[in-house]
Formats: C-alpha cells, sequence, structure tokens
C-alpha cells in the first residue's frame, strides 16, 4: 500500500490545476470573444489563446503528475513555476502597460514571491516524500510531521 500523499502536495495540485482551469478559461474566451477582442487590445486574440493553450496543458499535466506522486514531477515543479512568474510579470509590463494596472503591483509582486517559496518549500518535502516512498520507507505514517 502507498503511504499517505502529504496533504501540501494534494493542496499543491489543486492550486496548479486551479490555474491550468484559468488559463484554458483565457483559451475559451479568446476563440468565444475574438472579434471584440481584436478591436479592443493592441496584440491579437491569438497571443490569448496560445498562452491559455501551453500554460493550460503544462498546469493539467504537472497537477496531473503531483497527484499520481510521479518525481519528474516535483523536479519540474519550480522550474515551471519560475518560468510561470516569468510569463506573468513579462505579460504584465510589455501588454497590460496603462496605469490603472500597474496599481496593485506591490501586492502582486508579494502574492508572486510567497507563491515561489511555497513550490520551493513543497518541492525540497517533496523530493523527502518520494525517496522515502521510493526506498521503502514507512508504511501510511509519516516520519517527518512537517510532511504530513
Amino acid at each position: 500500500m502507498k503511504p499517505r500523499r502529504p496533504l501540501i502536495l494534494t493542496l499543491l495540485a489543486l492550486g496548479v490545476l486551479l490555474i491550468a482551469g484559468i488559463n484554458l478559461a483565457r483559451l475559451q474566451q479568446a476563440v468565444v470573444r475574438w472579434q471584440f477582442l481584436d478591436d479592443l487590445l493592441p496584440v491579437s486574440p491569438l497571443y490569448l489563446a496560445l498562452g491559455g493553450l501551453v500554460w493550460g496543458l503544462a498546469g493539467l499535466t504537472l497537477a496531473a503528475g503531483l497527484w499520481l506522486r510521479k518525481t519528474w514531477a516535483q523536479r519540474i515543479l519550480l522550474p515551471m513555476a519560475l518560468a510561470y512568474s516569468l510569463y506573468y510579470w513579462l505579460d504584465r509590463l510589455v501588454f497590460r502597460n496603462a496605469i490603472d494596472h500597474q496599481v496593485g503591483w506591490p501586492f502582486s509582486l508579494g502574492l508572486n514571491l510567497l507563491i515561489l517559496a511555497i513550490c520551493a518549500w513543497v518541492s525540497m518535502k517533496a523530493q523527502l516524500f518520494y525517496a522515502r516512498v521510493s526506498h521503502g520507507g514507512t508504511h501510511g505514517q509519516s516520519e517527518n510531521p512537517e510532511i504530513a
């Protein structure tokens, strides 16, 4: 029997799934409202659609990997979080340069740094969990209460 998945990994997988869903909704809305967005935005709606598709599929893949306890998922968690952060800030600074979109940047930066720190912490804890599982470890009991 597999040991219980740590609660933090479950919550992280659900969070990644939520972000994937938001990006898939971005894809869907870009397709449905193509003409409106084309008239409104300085960039093509194709940018919104492709961004939604790429990050939606990447998020679904990562969430499934975390949920199914795949070791590759915990290895790509932090690089993917960093890549998504870079994408978010480039998108925000380049394509949404109106002053009213920049008002909340300190909050966004703080939240982004907090999420990256949580991803780094969870990634380290996941490495311990996967190492324990792959080496026989305990049967459903966590040796380290912080990871449970």
